[in-house]
């Protein structure tokens, strides 16, 4: 509804479209109100416009009013002057309006005694060599942006006015701080704090929020709460930062992703890095002397963890609750454990998986340690100084790894490297997974002969052997012509009471060279360790995967003679890895 106001007399115009433009001089779009109910409904509300005329009063034939979606004027009807307008439950769009753009500084020494409320659609620019003072329990609370550009020679400090008493957080909440940016500042002294009943457990936090960065920045001598630096369902990257002397966590990620880089960790009251539920990379770090984790992995997370020297804590990698972090030249010595796998959370029914791919773990009181939900697979790792695991760096390709990851090492040694590159990454461009469910694998996967019987179970393909040798196949459409590519099969194992097993892969008829590729079947040597089957696949088409499987047969004489076998293989995922060659022969 729109109210026009002539001298005294007032004209109601009644407007019966939903998106409605008006034209006085320029174009309006009217938009209708919304109604929470049960969901969100579309009301009318009114407009009003005051319009002053100099001269002749004009009649309602010079406001036109038209439909925005079906361009059909809409026709206005008079209203007797003094009628009251029923009222609106609808919120208003105007009061849903964005905010204008501002910019507010802060320079110097300043110090704030009140909640500071960064609004959204604000970009809040700290100076160089401004010293932020806040008192016992004020925190910014940033909707908006920060700029926060110290340097080495004029750092930015955000502290506390009372020792003894911490402010509160620095927290960034939604997409309006997106982007938001923090170079050579210094945090300390913070608690946390309860902001528009949204609980922020770190000295600085980020919720919501993506591509947040922190570069070159301390985090120190937090109080009371869990963090120094939070991060909830956001992206953040954290570069060349030094955490030290934390009251809990360093550093602790929820739900979110991003890149941790070339940081320091030293004695963190708790972990140096806490991840739940997610799957950042961790790159190049040193993490020494926490009184609990190195890293702690859990809640079904998948990091990329790599190049990360971790000694002097309690454990220095803890894997939890289906997690599956992959876990490529690190450096794991002198803690009381090197690296656990287990079951924390009974709700996730079975505990971490850790990948442990050219790493060393030594000097340790026990290396390895995993309880019975747990599984863990090696490929070219030196585990075990302690003496409770050992095993020599494998020979199996790993070049796919690397080339996954867009990193190229001069030599892919054990440990963390002391240099690298980056080199476009490789692509998966086949897999398939196991995932516990209702699929019946049968219908893609035959068992012949000896293999009696194929199910999922604990997020594999199981096939299950008799006494006599078998196999198990599946057609597959892979079409890897491209000769510009290198593309590798790889394929993830384990077995119990085999002799022998191998991998076919059948070429389609139509493709050029050998029918088949046959290679050994890496499998692990316990039941909860598997191994990588590597296979590089010349160009072609291929359509068929077969495992071949021989079990191990043994004689039970009591109580009566009888040959049996319990042989068994599992395969949690296999998939094709593709690289341009070009991009690998630049990286050596």
């Amino acid at each position: 509804d729109g109210k026009r106001f002539i001298g005294d007399h007032a004209v109601k115009l009644v407007l019966e479209a939903e998106q409605l433009q008006v034209w006085e001089g320029n174009q309006q779009l009217l938009l209708p109100g919304v109604r929470a109910a049960e969901r969100l409904e579309i009301e009318g509300v009114h407009y009003r416009y005051y319009l002053q005329s100099t001269g002749p009063v004009p009649d309602a034939s010079a406001i036109l009013l038209r439909n925005a979606i079906t361009r059909q004027p809409v026709i206005a009807k008079a209203m007797a002057s003094g009628t009251a307008l029923a009222p609106s439950a609808g919120a208003h769009p105007w009061n849903l309006r964005e905010p204008r753009l501002r910019l507010q500084d802060l320079a110097g020494d300043v110090r704030l005694s009140k909640d500071l409320v960064v609004a959204r659609n604000t970009t809040l620019r700290i100076r160089p060599g401004t010293n932020l003072v806040l008192d016992p329990d004020v925190s910014i609370h940033c909707k908006g942006r920060i700029e926060a550009r110290g340097s080495a020679e004029l750092p930015i400090t955000i502290s506390s006015s009372d020792p003894r008493r911490p402010w509160g957080s620095l927290a960034l909440w939604g997409e309006g701080a997106d982007r938001s940016l923090f170079q050579h500042v210094r945090f300390s002294g913070g608690g946390g704090a309860l902001l528009e009943g949204v609980e922020y457990t770190g000295m600085v936090c980020v919720h919501w929020a993506r591509g947040v960065r922190f570069e070159d920045c301390e985090f120190s001598g937090n109080q009371r709460c869990d963090d120094a630096l939070h991060a909830d369902e956001a992206d953040v990257t954290v570069s060349r930062c030094w955490f030290h002397d934390t009251n809990a966590d360093a550093l602790d990620f929820d739900i979110s992703t991003g890149r941790i880089e070339h940081s320091k960790v030293e004695r963190a009251g708790n972990d140096g890095f806490d991840l739940m539920t997610c799957s950042p990379e961790i790159v190049g770090n040193e993490i020494m002397d926490n009184r609990d984790k190195g890293i702690s992995v859990g809640e079904d997370s998948s990091p990329f963890i790599f190049a990360n020297t971790i000694h002097g804590c309690e454990r220095g990698i803890e894997v939890k609750d289906r997690s599956s972090p992959l876990i490529l030249n690190n450096t794991v010595a002198r803690n009381r454990v090197g690296v656990m796998a287990r079951l924390k959370n009974w709700r996730y029914e079975r505990g971490g998986w850790p990948r442990l791919i050219h790493t060393v773990l030594s000097g340790n009181d026990a290396d390895l340690v995993l309880d019975k939900t747990a599984r863990w697979t090696a490929l070219g790792s030196e585990l075990g100084t302690s003496g409770d695991l050992v095993e020599a760096p494998s020979q199996a390709e790993s070049g796919w790894i690397y080339a996954l990851h867009g990193i190229a090492l001069d030599q892919p040694l054990p440990g963390a490297p002391a240099d690298w590159r980056e080199i476009p990454r490789a692509a998966i461009k086949y897999e398939e997974r196991f995932e516990d469910g209702w699929a019946a694998p049968a219908s893609t996967w035959r068992p012949t002969a000896g293999a009696t019987s194929v199910r999922i179970a604990a997020d594999c393909l199981v096939v299950r052997m008799n006494a006599r040798n078998g196999e198990v196949s599946r057609k597959v459409d892979l079409d890897l012509r491209d000769a510009t590519r290198t593309n590798w099969l790889v394929l993830e194992t384990a077995g119990t009471d085999i002799e022998g097993s191998w991998l076919r892969v059948g070429r389609k008829r139509e493709s050029a060279g050998a029918e088949v590729l046959r290679v050994p079947l890496e499998l692990g040597d316990k039941p909860e360790r598997f191994a990588f089957t590597v296979v590089r696949l010349p160009a072609g088409e291929y359509g068929a995967l077969t495992l071949e499987i021989d079990p191990l047969v043994r004689t039970e004489k009591q109580p009566h003679s009888r040959v049996v076998s319990e042989g068994q293989i599992r395969l949690q995922r296999w998939f094709i890895v593709s690289a341009l060659t070009a991009d690998l022969e630049q990286s050596k």
